[in-house]
Protein backbone atom coordinates (compact mmCIF):
# COMPACT_ATOMS: atom_id res chain seq x y z
CA UNK A 1 0.00 0.00 0.00
CA UNK A 2 1.52 3.43 -1.12
CA UNK A 3 2.02 6.40 1.43
CA UNK A 4 -0.56 8.40 0.31
CA UNK A 5 -3.29 5.61 0.90
CA UNK A 6 -2.20 4.99 4.23
CA UNK A 7 -2.66 8.71 5.00
CA UNK A 8 -5.93 8.52 3.42
CA UNK A 9 -7.52 5.52 5.36
CA UNK A 10 -5.81 6.90 8.60
CA UNK A 11 -7.20 9.84 7.95
CA UNK A 12 -10.38 8.50 6.86
CA UNK A 13 -10.39 6.21 10.35
CA UNK A 14 -10.16 10.17 12.21
CA UNK A 15 -13.44 11.04 10.56
CA UNK A 16 -12.23 12.84 8.04
CA UNK A 17 -14.71 12.43 5.35
CA UNK A 18 -12.54 14.04 1.94
CA UNK A 19 -10.03 11.35 2.70
CA UNK A 20 -12.77 8.67 2.39
CA UNK A 21 -13.89 10.58 -0.62
CA UNK A 22 -10.67 10.34 -2.72
CA UNK A 23 -10.12 6.24 -0.96
CA UNK A 24 -13.42 5.91 -2.81
CA UNK A 25 -12.58 7.87 -6.01
CA UNK A 26 -9.44 4.86 -6.08
CA UNK A 27 -11.08 2.11 -5.63
CA UNK A 28 -14.45 3.06 -6.95
CA UNK A 29 -14.38 1.62 -10.62
CA UNK A 30 -12.66 -1.82 -9.79
CA UNK A 31 -15.26 -2.32 -6.80
CA UNK A 32 -18.11 -2.30 -9.76
CA UNK A 33 -16.62 -4.30 -12.18
CA UNK A 34 -15.55 -6.61 -9.70
CA UNK A 35 -19.28 -6.29 -8.46
CA UNK A 36 -20.81 -6.35 -11.60
CA UNK A 37 -18.46 -8.86 -12.73
CA UNK A 38 -19.64 -11.39 -10.11
CA UNK A 39 -23.51 -10.96 -9.97
CA UNK A 40 -23.57 -10.23 -13.90
CA UNK A 41 -26.33 -7.36 -13.36
CA UNK A 42 -25.98 -3.62 -14.03
CA UNK A 43 -28.65 -2.92 -11.07
CA UNK A 44 -27.23 -5.55 -8.25
CA UNK A 45 -23.63 -4.02 -9.15
CA UNK A 46 -24.58 -0.49 -7.96
CA UNK A 47 -26.42 -1.74 -5.14
CA UNK A 48 -23.38 -3.93 -4.20
CA UNK A 49 -21.08 -0.71 -4.70
CA UNK A 50 -23.03 1.16 -2.73
CA UNK A 51 -23.24 -1.12 0.09
CA UNK A 52 -19.61 -1.98 0.10
CA UNK A 53 -18.89 1.96 0.69
CA UNK A 54 -21.20 2.60 3.04
CA UNK A 55 -19.82 -0.93 4.98
CA UNK A 56 -16.40 0.30 4.45
CA UNK A 57 -17.22 3.61 6.22
CA UNK A 58 -19.07 1.59 8.75
CA UNK A 59 -16.31 -0.56 9.65
CA UNK A 60 -13.12 1.81 8.42
CA UNK A 61 -12.08 1.50 12.41
CA UNK A 62 -11.64 -2.43 11.58
CA UNK A 63 -9.29 -1.70 9.19
CA UNK A 64 -5.81 -2.81 10.48
CA UNK A 65 -3.06 -2.33 8.05
CA UNK A 66 -2.22 -5.64 7.85
CA UNK A 67 -2.36 -6.01 3.86
CA UNK A 68 -3.56 -3.54 1.50
CA UNK A 69 -7.03 -1.71 1.67
CA UNK A 70 -7.83 -2.82 -1.93
CA UNK A 71 -7.58 -6.65 -0.39
CA UNK A 72 -9.92 -5.50 2.13
CA UNK A 73 -12.88 -4.24 0.07
CA UNK A 74 -12.15 -7.26 -2.61
CA UNK A 75 -13.43 -9.11 0.31
CA UNK A 76 -16.44 -6.52 1.12
CA UNK A 77 -17.51 -7.00 -2.44
CA UNK A 78 -17.23 -10.66 -2.93
CA UNK A 79 -19.10 -11.24 0.48
CA UNK A 80 -21.90 -8.78 -0.48
CA UNK A 81 -21.68 -9.85 -4.20
CA UNK A 82 -22.17 -13.78 -3.00
CA UNK A 83 -24.53 -12.74 -0.66
CA UNK A 84 -26.82 -11.08 -3.49
CA UNK A 85 -26.32 -14.60 -5.44
CA UNK A 86 -27.67 -16.54 -2.77
CA UNK A 87 -30.73 -14.22 -1.92
CA UNK A 88 -31.18 -13.86 -5.90
CA UNK A 89 -31.26 -17.74 -6.12
CA UNK A 90 -33.70 -18.46 -3.14
CA UNK A 91 -35.97 -16.19 -4.61
CA UNK A 92 -35.50 -17.14 -8.21
CA UNK A 93 -38.64 -19.14 -8.72
CA UNK A 94 -40.58 -16.17 -8.22
CA UNK A 95 -39.14 -14.62 -10.95
CA UNK A 96 -41.47 -15.67 -13.78
CA UNK A 97 -39.60 -12.95 -16.28
CA UNK A 98 -37.52 -13.99 -18.95
CA UNK A 99 -33.13 -13.74 -18.14
CA UNK A 100 -32.03 -10.48 -18.22
CA UNK A 101 -29.36 -11.01 -21.31
CA UNK A 102 -28.63 -7.12 -22.10
CA UNK A 103 -26.28 -6.57 -19.91
CA UNK A 104 -22.31 -8.04 -20.46
CA UNK A 105 -19.98 -9.01 -17.68
CA UNK A 106 -17.02 -8.08 -19.24
CA UNK A 107 -18.10 -4.62 -20.53
CA UNK A 108 -19.14 -2.04 -18.12
CA UNK A 109 -19.83 0.63 -21.02
CA UNK A 110 -16.52 2.51 -19.81
CA UNK A 111 -14.15 1.34 -22.80
CA UNK A 112 -12.58 3.03 -25.48
CA UNK A 113 -14.79 5.48 -27.03
CA UNK A 114 -13.27 4.36 -30.57
CA UNK A 115 -15.84 2.50 -32.95
CA UNK A 116 -15.54 -1.01 -32.97
CA UNK A 117 -15.57 -3.40 -35.93
CA UNK A 118 -19.09 -4.56 -36.22
CA UNK A 119 -17.78 -8.35 -37.10
CA UNK A 120 -15.66 -8.32 -34.32
CA UNK A 121 -17.91 -6.73 -32.38
CA UNK A 122 -20.76 -9.22 -33.31
CA UNK A 123 -18.99 -12.07 -32.33
CA UNK A 124 -17.41 -10.48 -29.22
CA UNK A 125 -20.85 -10.14 -28.15
CA UNK A 126 -22.13 -13.88 -29.09
CA UNK A 127 -18.74 -15.08 -27.33
CA UNK A 128 -19.90 -12.84 -24.47
CA UNK A 129 -23.48 -13.96 -24.25
CA UNK A 130 -21.84 -17.36 -24.35
CA UNK A 131 -19.78 -16.80 -21.57
CA UNK A 132 -22.08 -15.29 -19.08
CA UNK A 133 -24.51 -18.10 -20.13
CA UNK A 134 -21.79 -20.88 -19.10
CA UNK A 135 -20.79 -18.52 -15.53
CA UNK A 136 -25.05 -18.45 -14.58
CA UNK A 137 -24.39 -22.36 -14.35
CA UNK A 138 -21.22 -22.65 -12.30
CA UNK A 139 -21.78 -22.53 -8.08
CA UNK A 140 -21.12 -18.87 -6.83
CA UNK A 141 -17.94 -19.56 -5.39
CA UNK A 142 -16.44 -21.06 -8.49
CA UNK A 143 -17.84 -18.23 -10.67
CA UNK A 144 -16.22 -15.23 -8.29
CA UNK A 145 -13.07 -17.43 -8.14
CA UNK A 146 -12.84 -18.01 -12.22
CA UNK A 147 -14.16 -13.77 -12.42
CA UNK A 148 -11.50 -12.77 -9.94
CA UNK A 149 -9.06 -14.68 -11.51
CA UNK A 150 -9.39 -14.07 -15.37
CA UNK A 151 -11.44 -10.79 -15.62
CA UNK A 152 -9.76 -9.07 -12.70
CA UNK A 153 -5.57 -10.61 -13.12
CA UNK A 154 -5.64 -11.11 -9.14
CA UNK A 155 -3.13 -14.01 -7.82
CA UNK A 156 -4.50 -16.94 -6.08
CA UNK A 157 -2.78 -15.33 -2.77
CA UNK A 158 -5.02 -11.92 -3.51
CA UNK A 159 -8.42 -14.07 -4.08
CA UNK A 160 -7.00 -16.56 -0.94
CA UNK A 161 -7.31 -13.30 1.01
CA UNK A 162 -10.34 -11.61 -0.37
CA UNK A 163 -12.08 -14.87 0.23
CA UNK A 164 -10.62 -16.28 3.57
CA UNK A 165 -9.78 -19.71 2.64
CA UNK A 166 -6.80 -21.56 1.48
CA UNK A 167 -4.70 -20.95 -1.73
CA UNK A 168 -5.29 -24.76 -2.88
CA UNK A 169 -9.17 -24.42 -2.39
CA UNK A 170 -9.05 -21.19 -4.41
CA UNK A 171 -6.79 -23.49 -6.93
CA UNK A 172 -9.37 -26.48 -6.45
CA UNK A 173 -12.17 -24.11 -7.30
CA UNK A 174 -10.49 -22.46 -10.17
CA UNK A 175 -9.63 -25.70 -11.82
CA UNK A 176 -13.16 -27.03 -11.59
CA UNK A 177 -14.78 -23.83 -12.96
CA UNK A 178 -12.35 -23.92 -15.92
CA UNK A 179 -13.31 -27.98 -16.80
CA UNK A 180 -16.93 -26.67 -16.30
CA UNK A 181 -16.57 -23.98 -18.61
CA UNK A 182 -14.39 -25.99 -20.95
CA UNK A 183 -17.20 -28.66 -21.39
CA UNK A 184 -19.48 -25.97 -21.85
CA UNK A 185 -17.84 -24.59 -24.63
CA UNK A 186 -16.91 -28.25 -26.18
CA UNK A 187 -20.73 -28.89 -26.58
CA UNK A 188 -21.57 -25.78 -27.58
CA UNK A 189 -19.00 -26.34 -30.68
CA UNK A 190 -18.82 -29.88 -30.88
CA UNK A 191 -14.67 -29.33 -31.04
CA UNK A 192 -12.26 -30.49 -29.20
CA UNK A 193 -10.95 -27.80 -26.67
Amino acid sequence: MENFEIQLVKSAQSGNRQAFEKLVALHDRRVYQLAYSVVGNVHDAQDIYQEVFLRAWSKLSSFSFEGPFAAWLNRIVINLSINRLRQKQRWKWFDISSKDNSNDAWDDGLSSNAAPDPERLAVSSEINSQLNSALEDLPAKQRTIFVMRHCHGLKIKEISAALSCAEGTVKNQLFRATQKLKVHFKKLYNENI
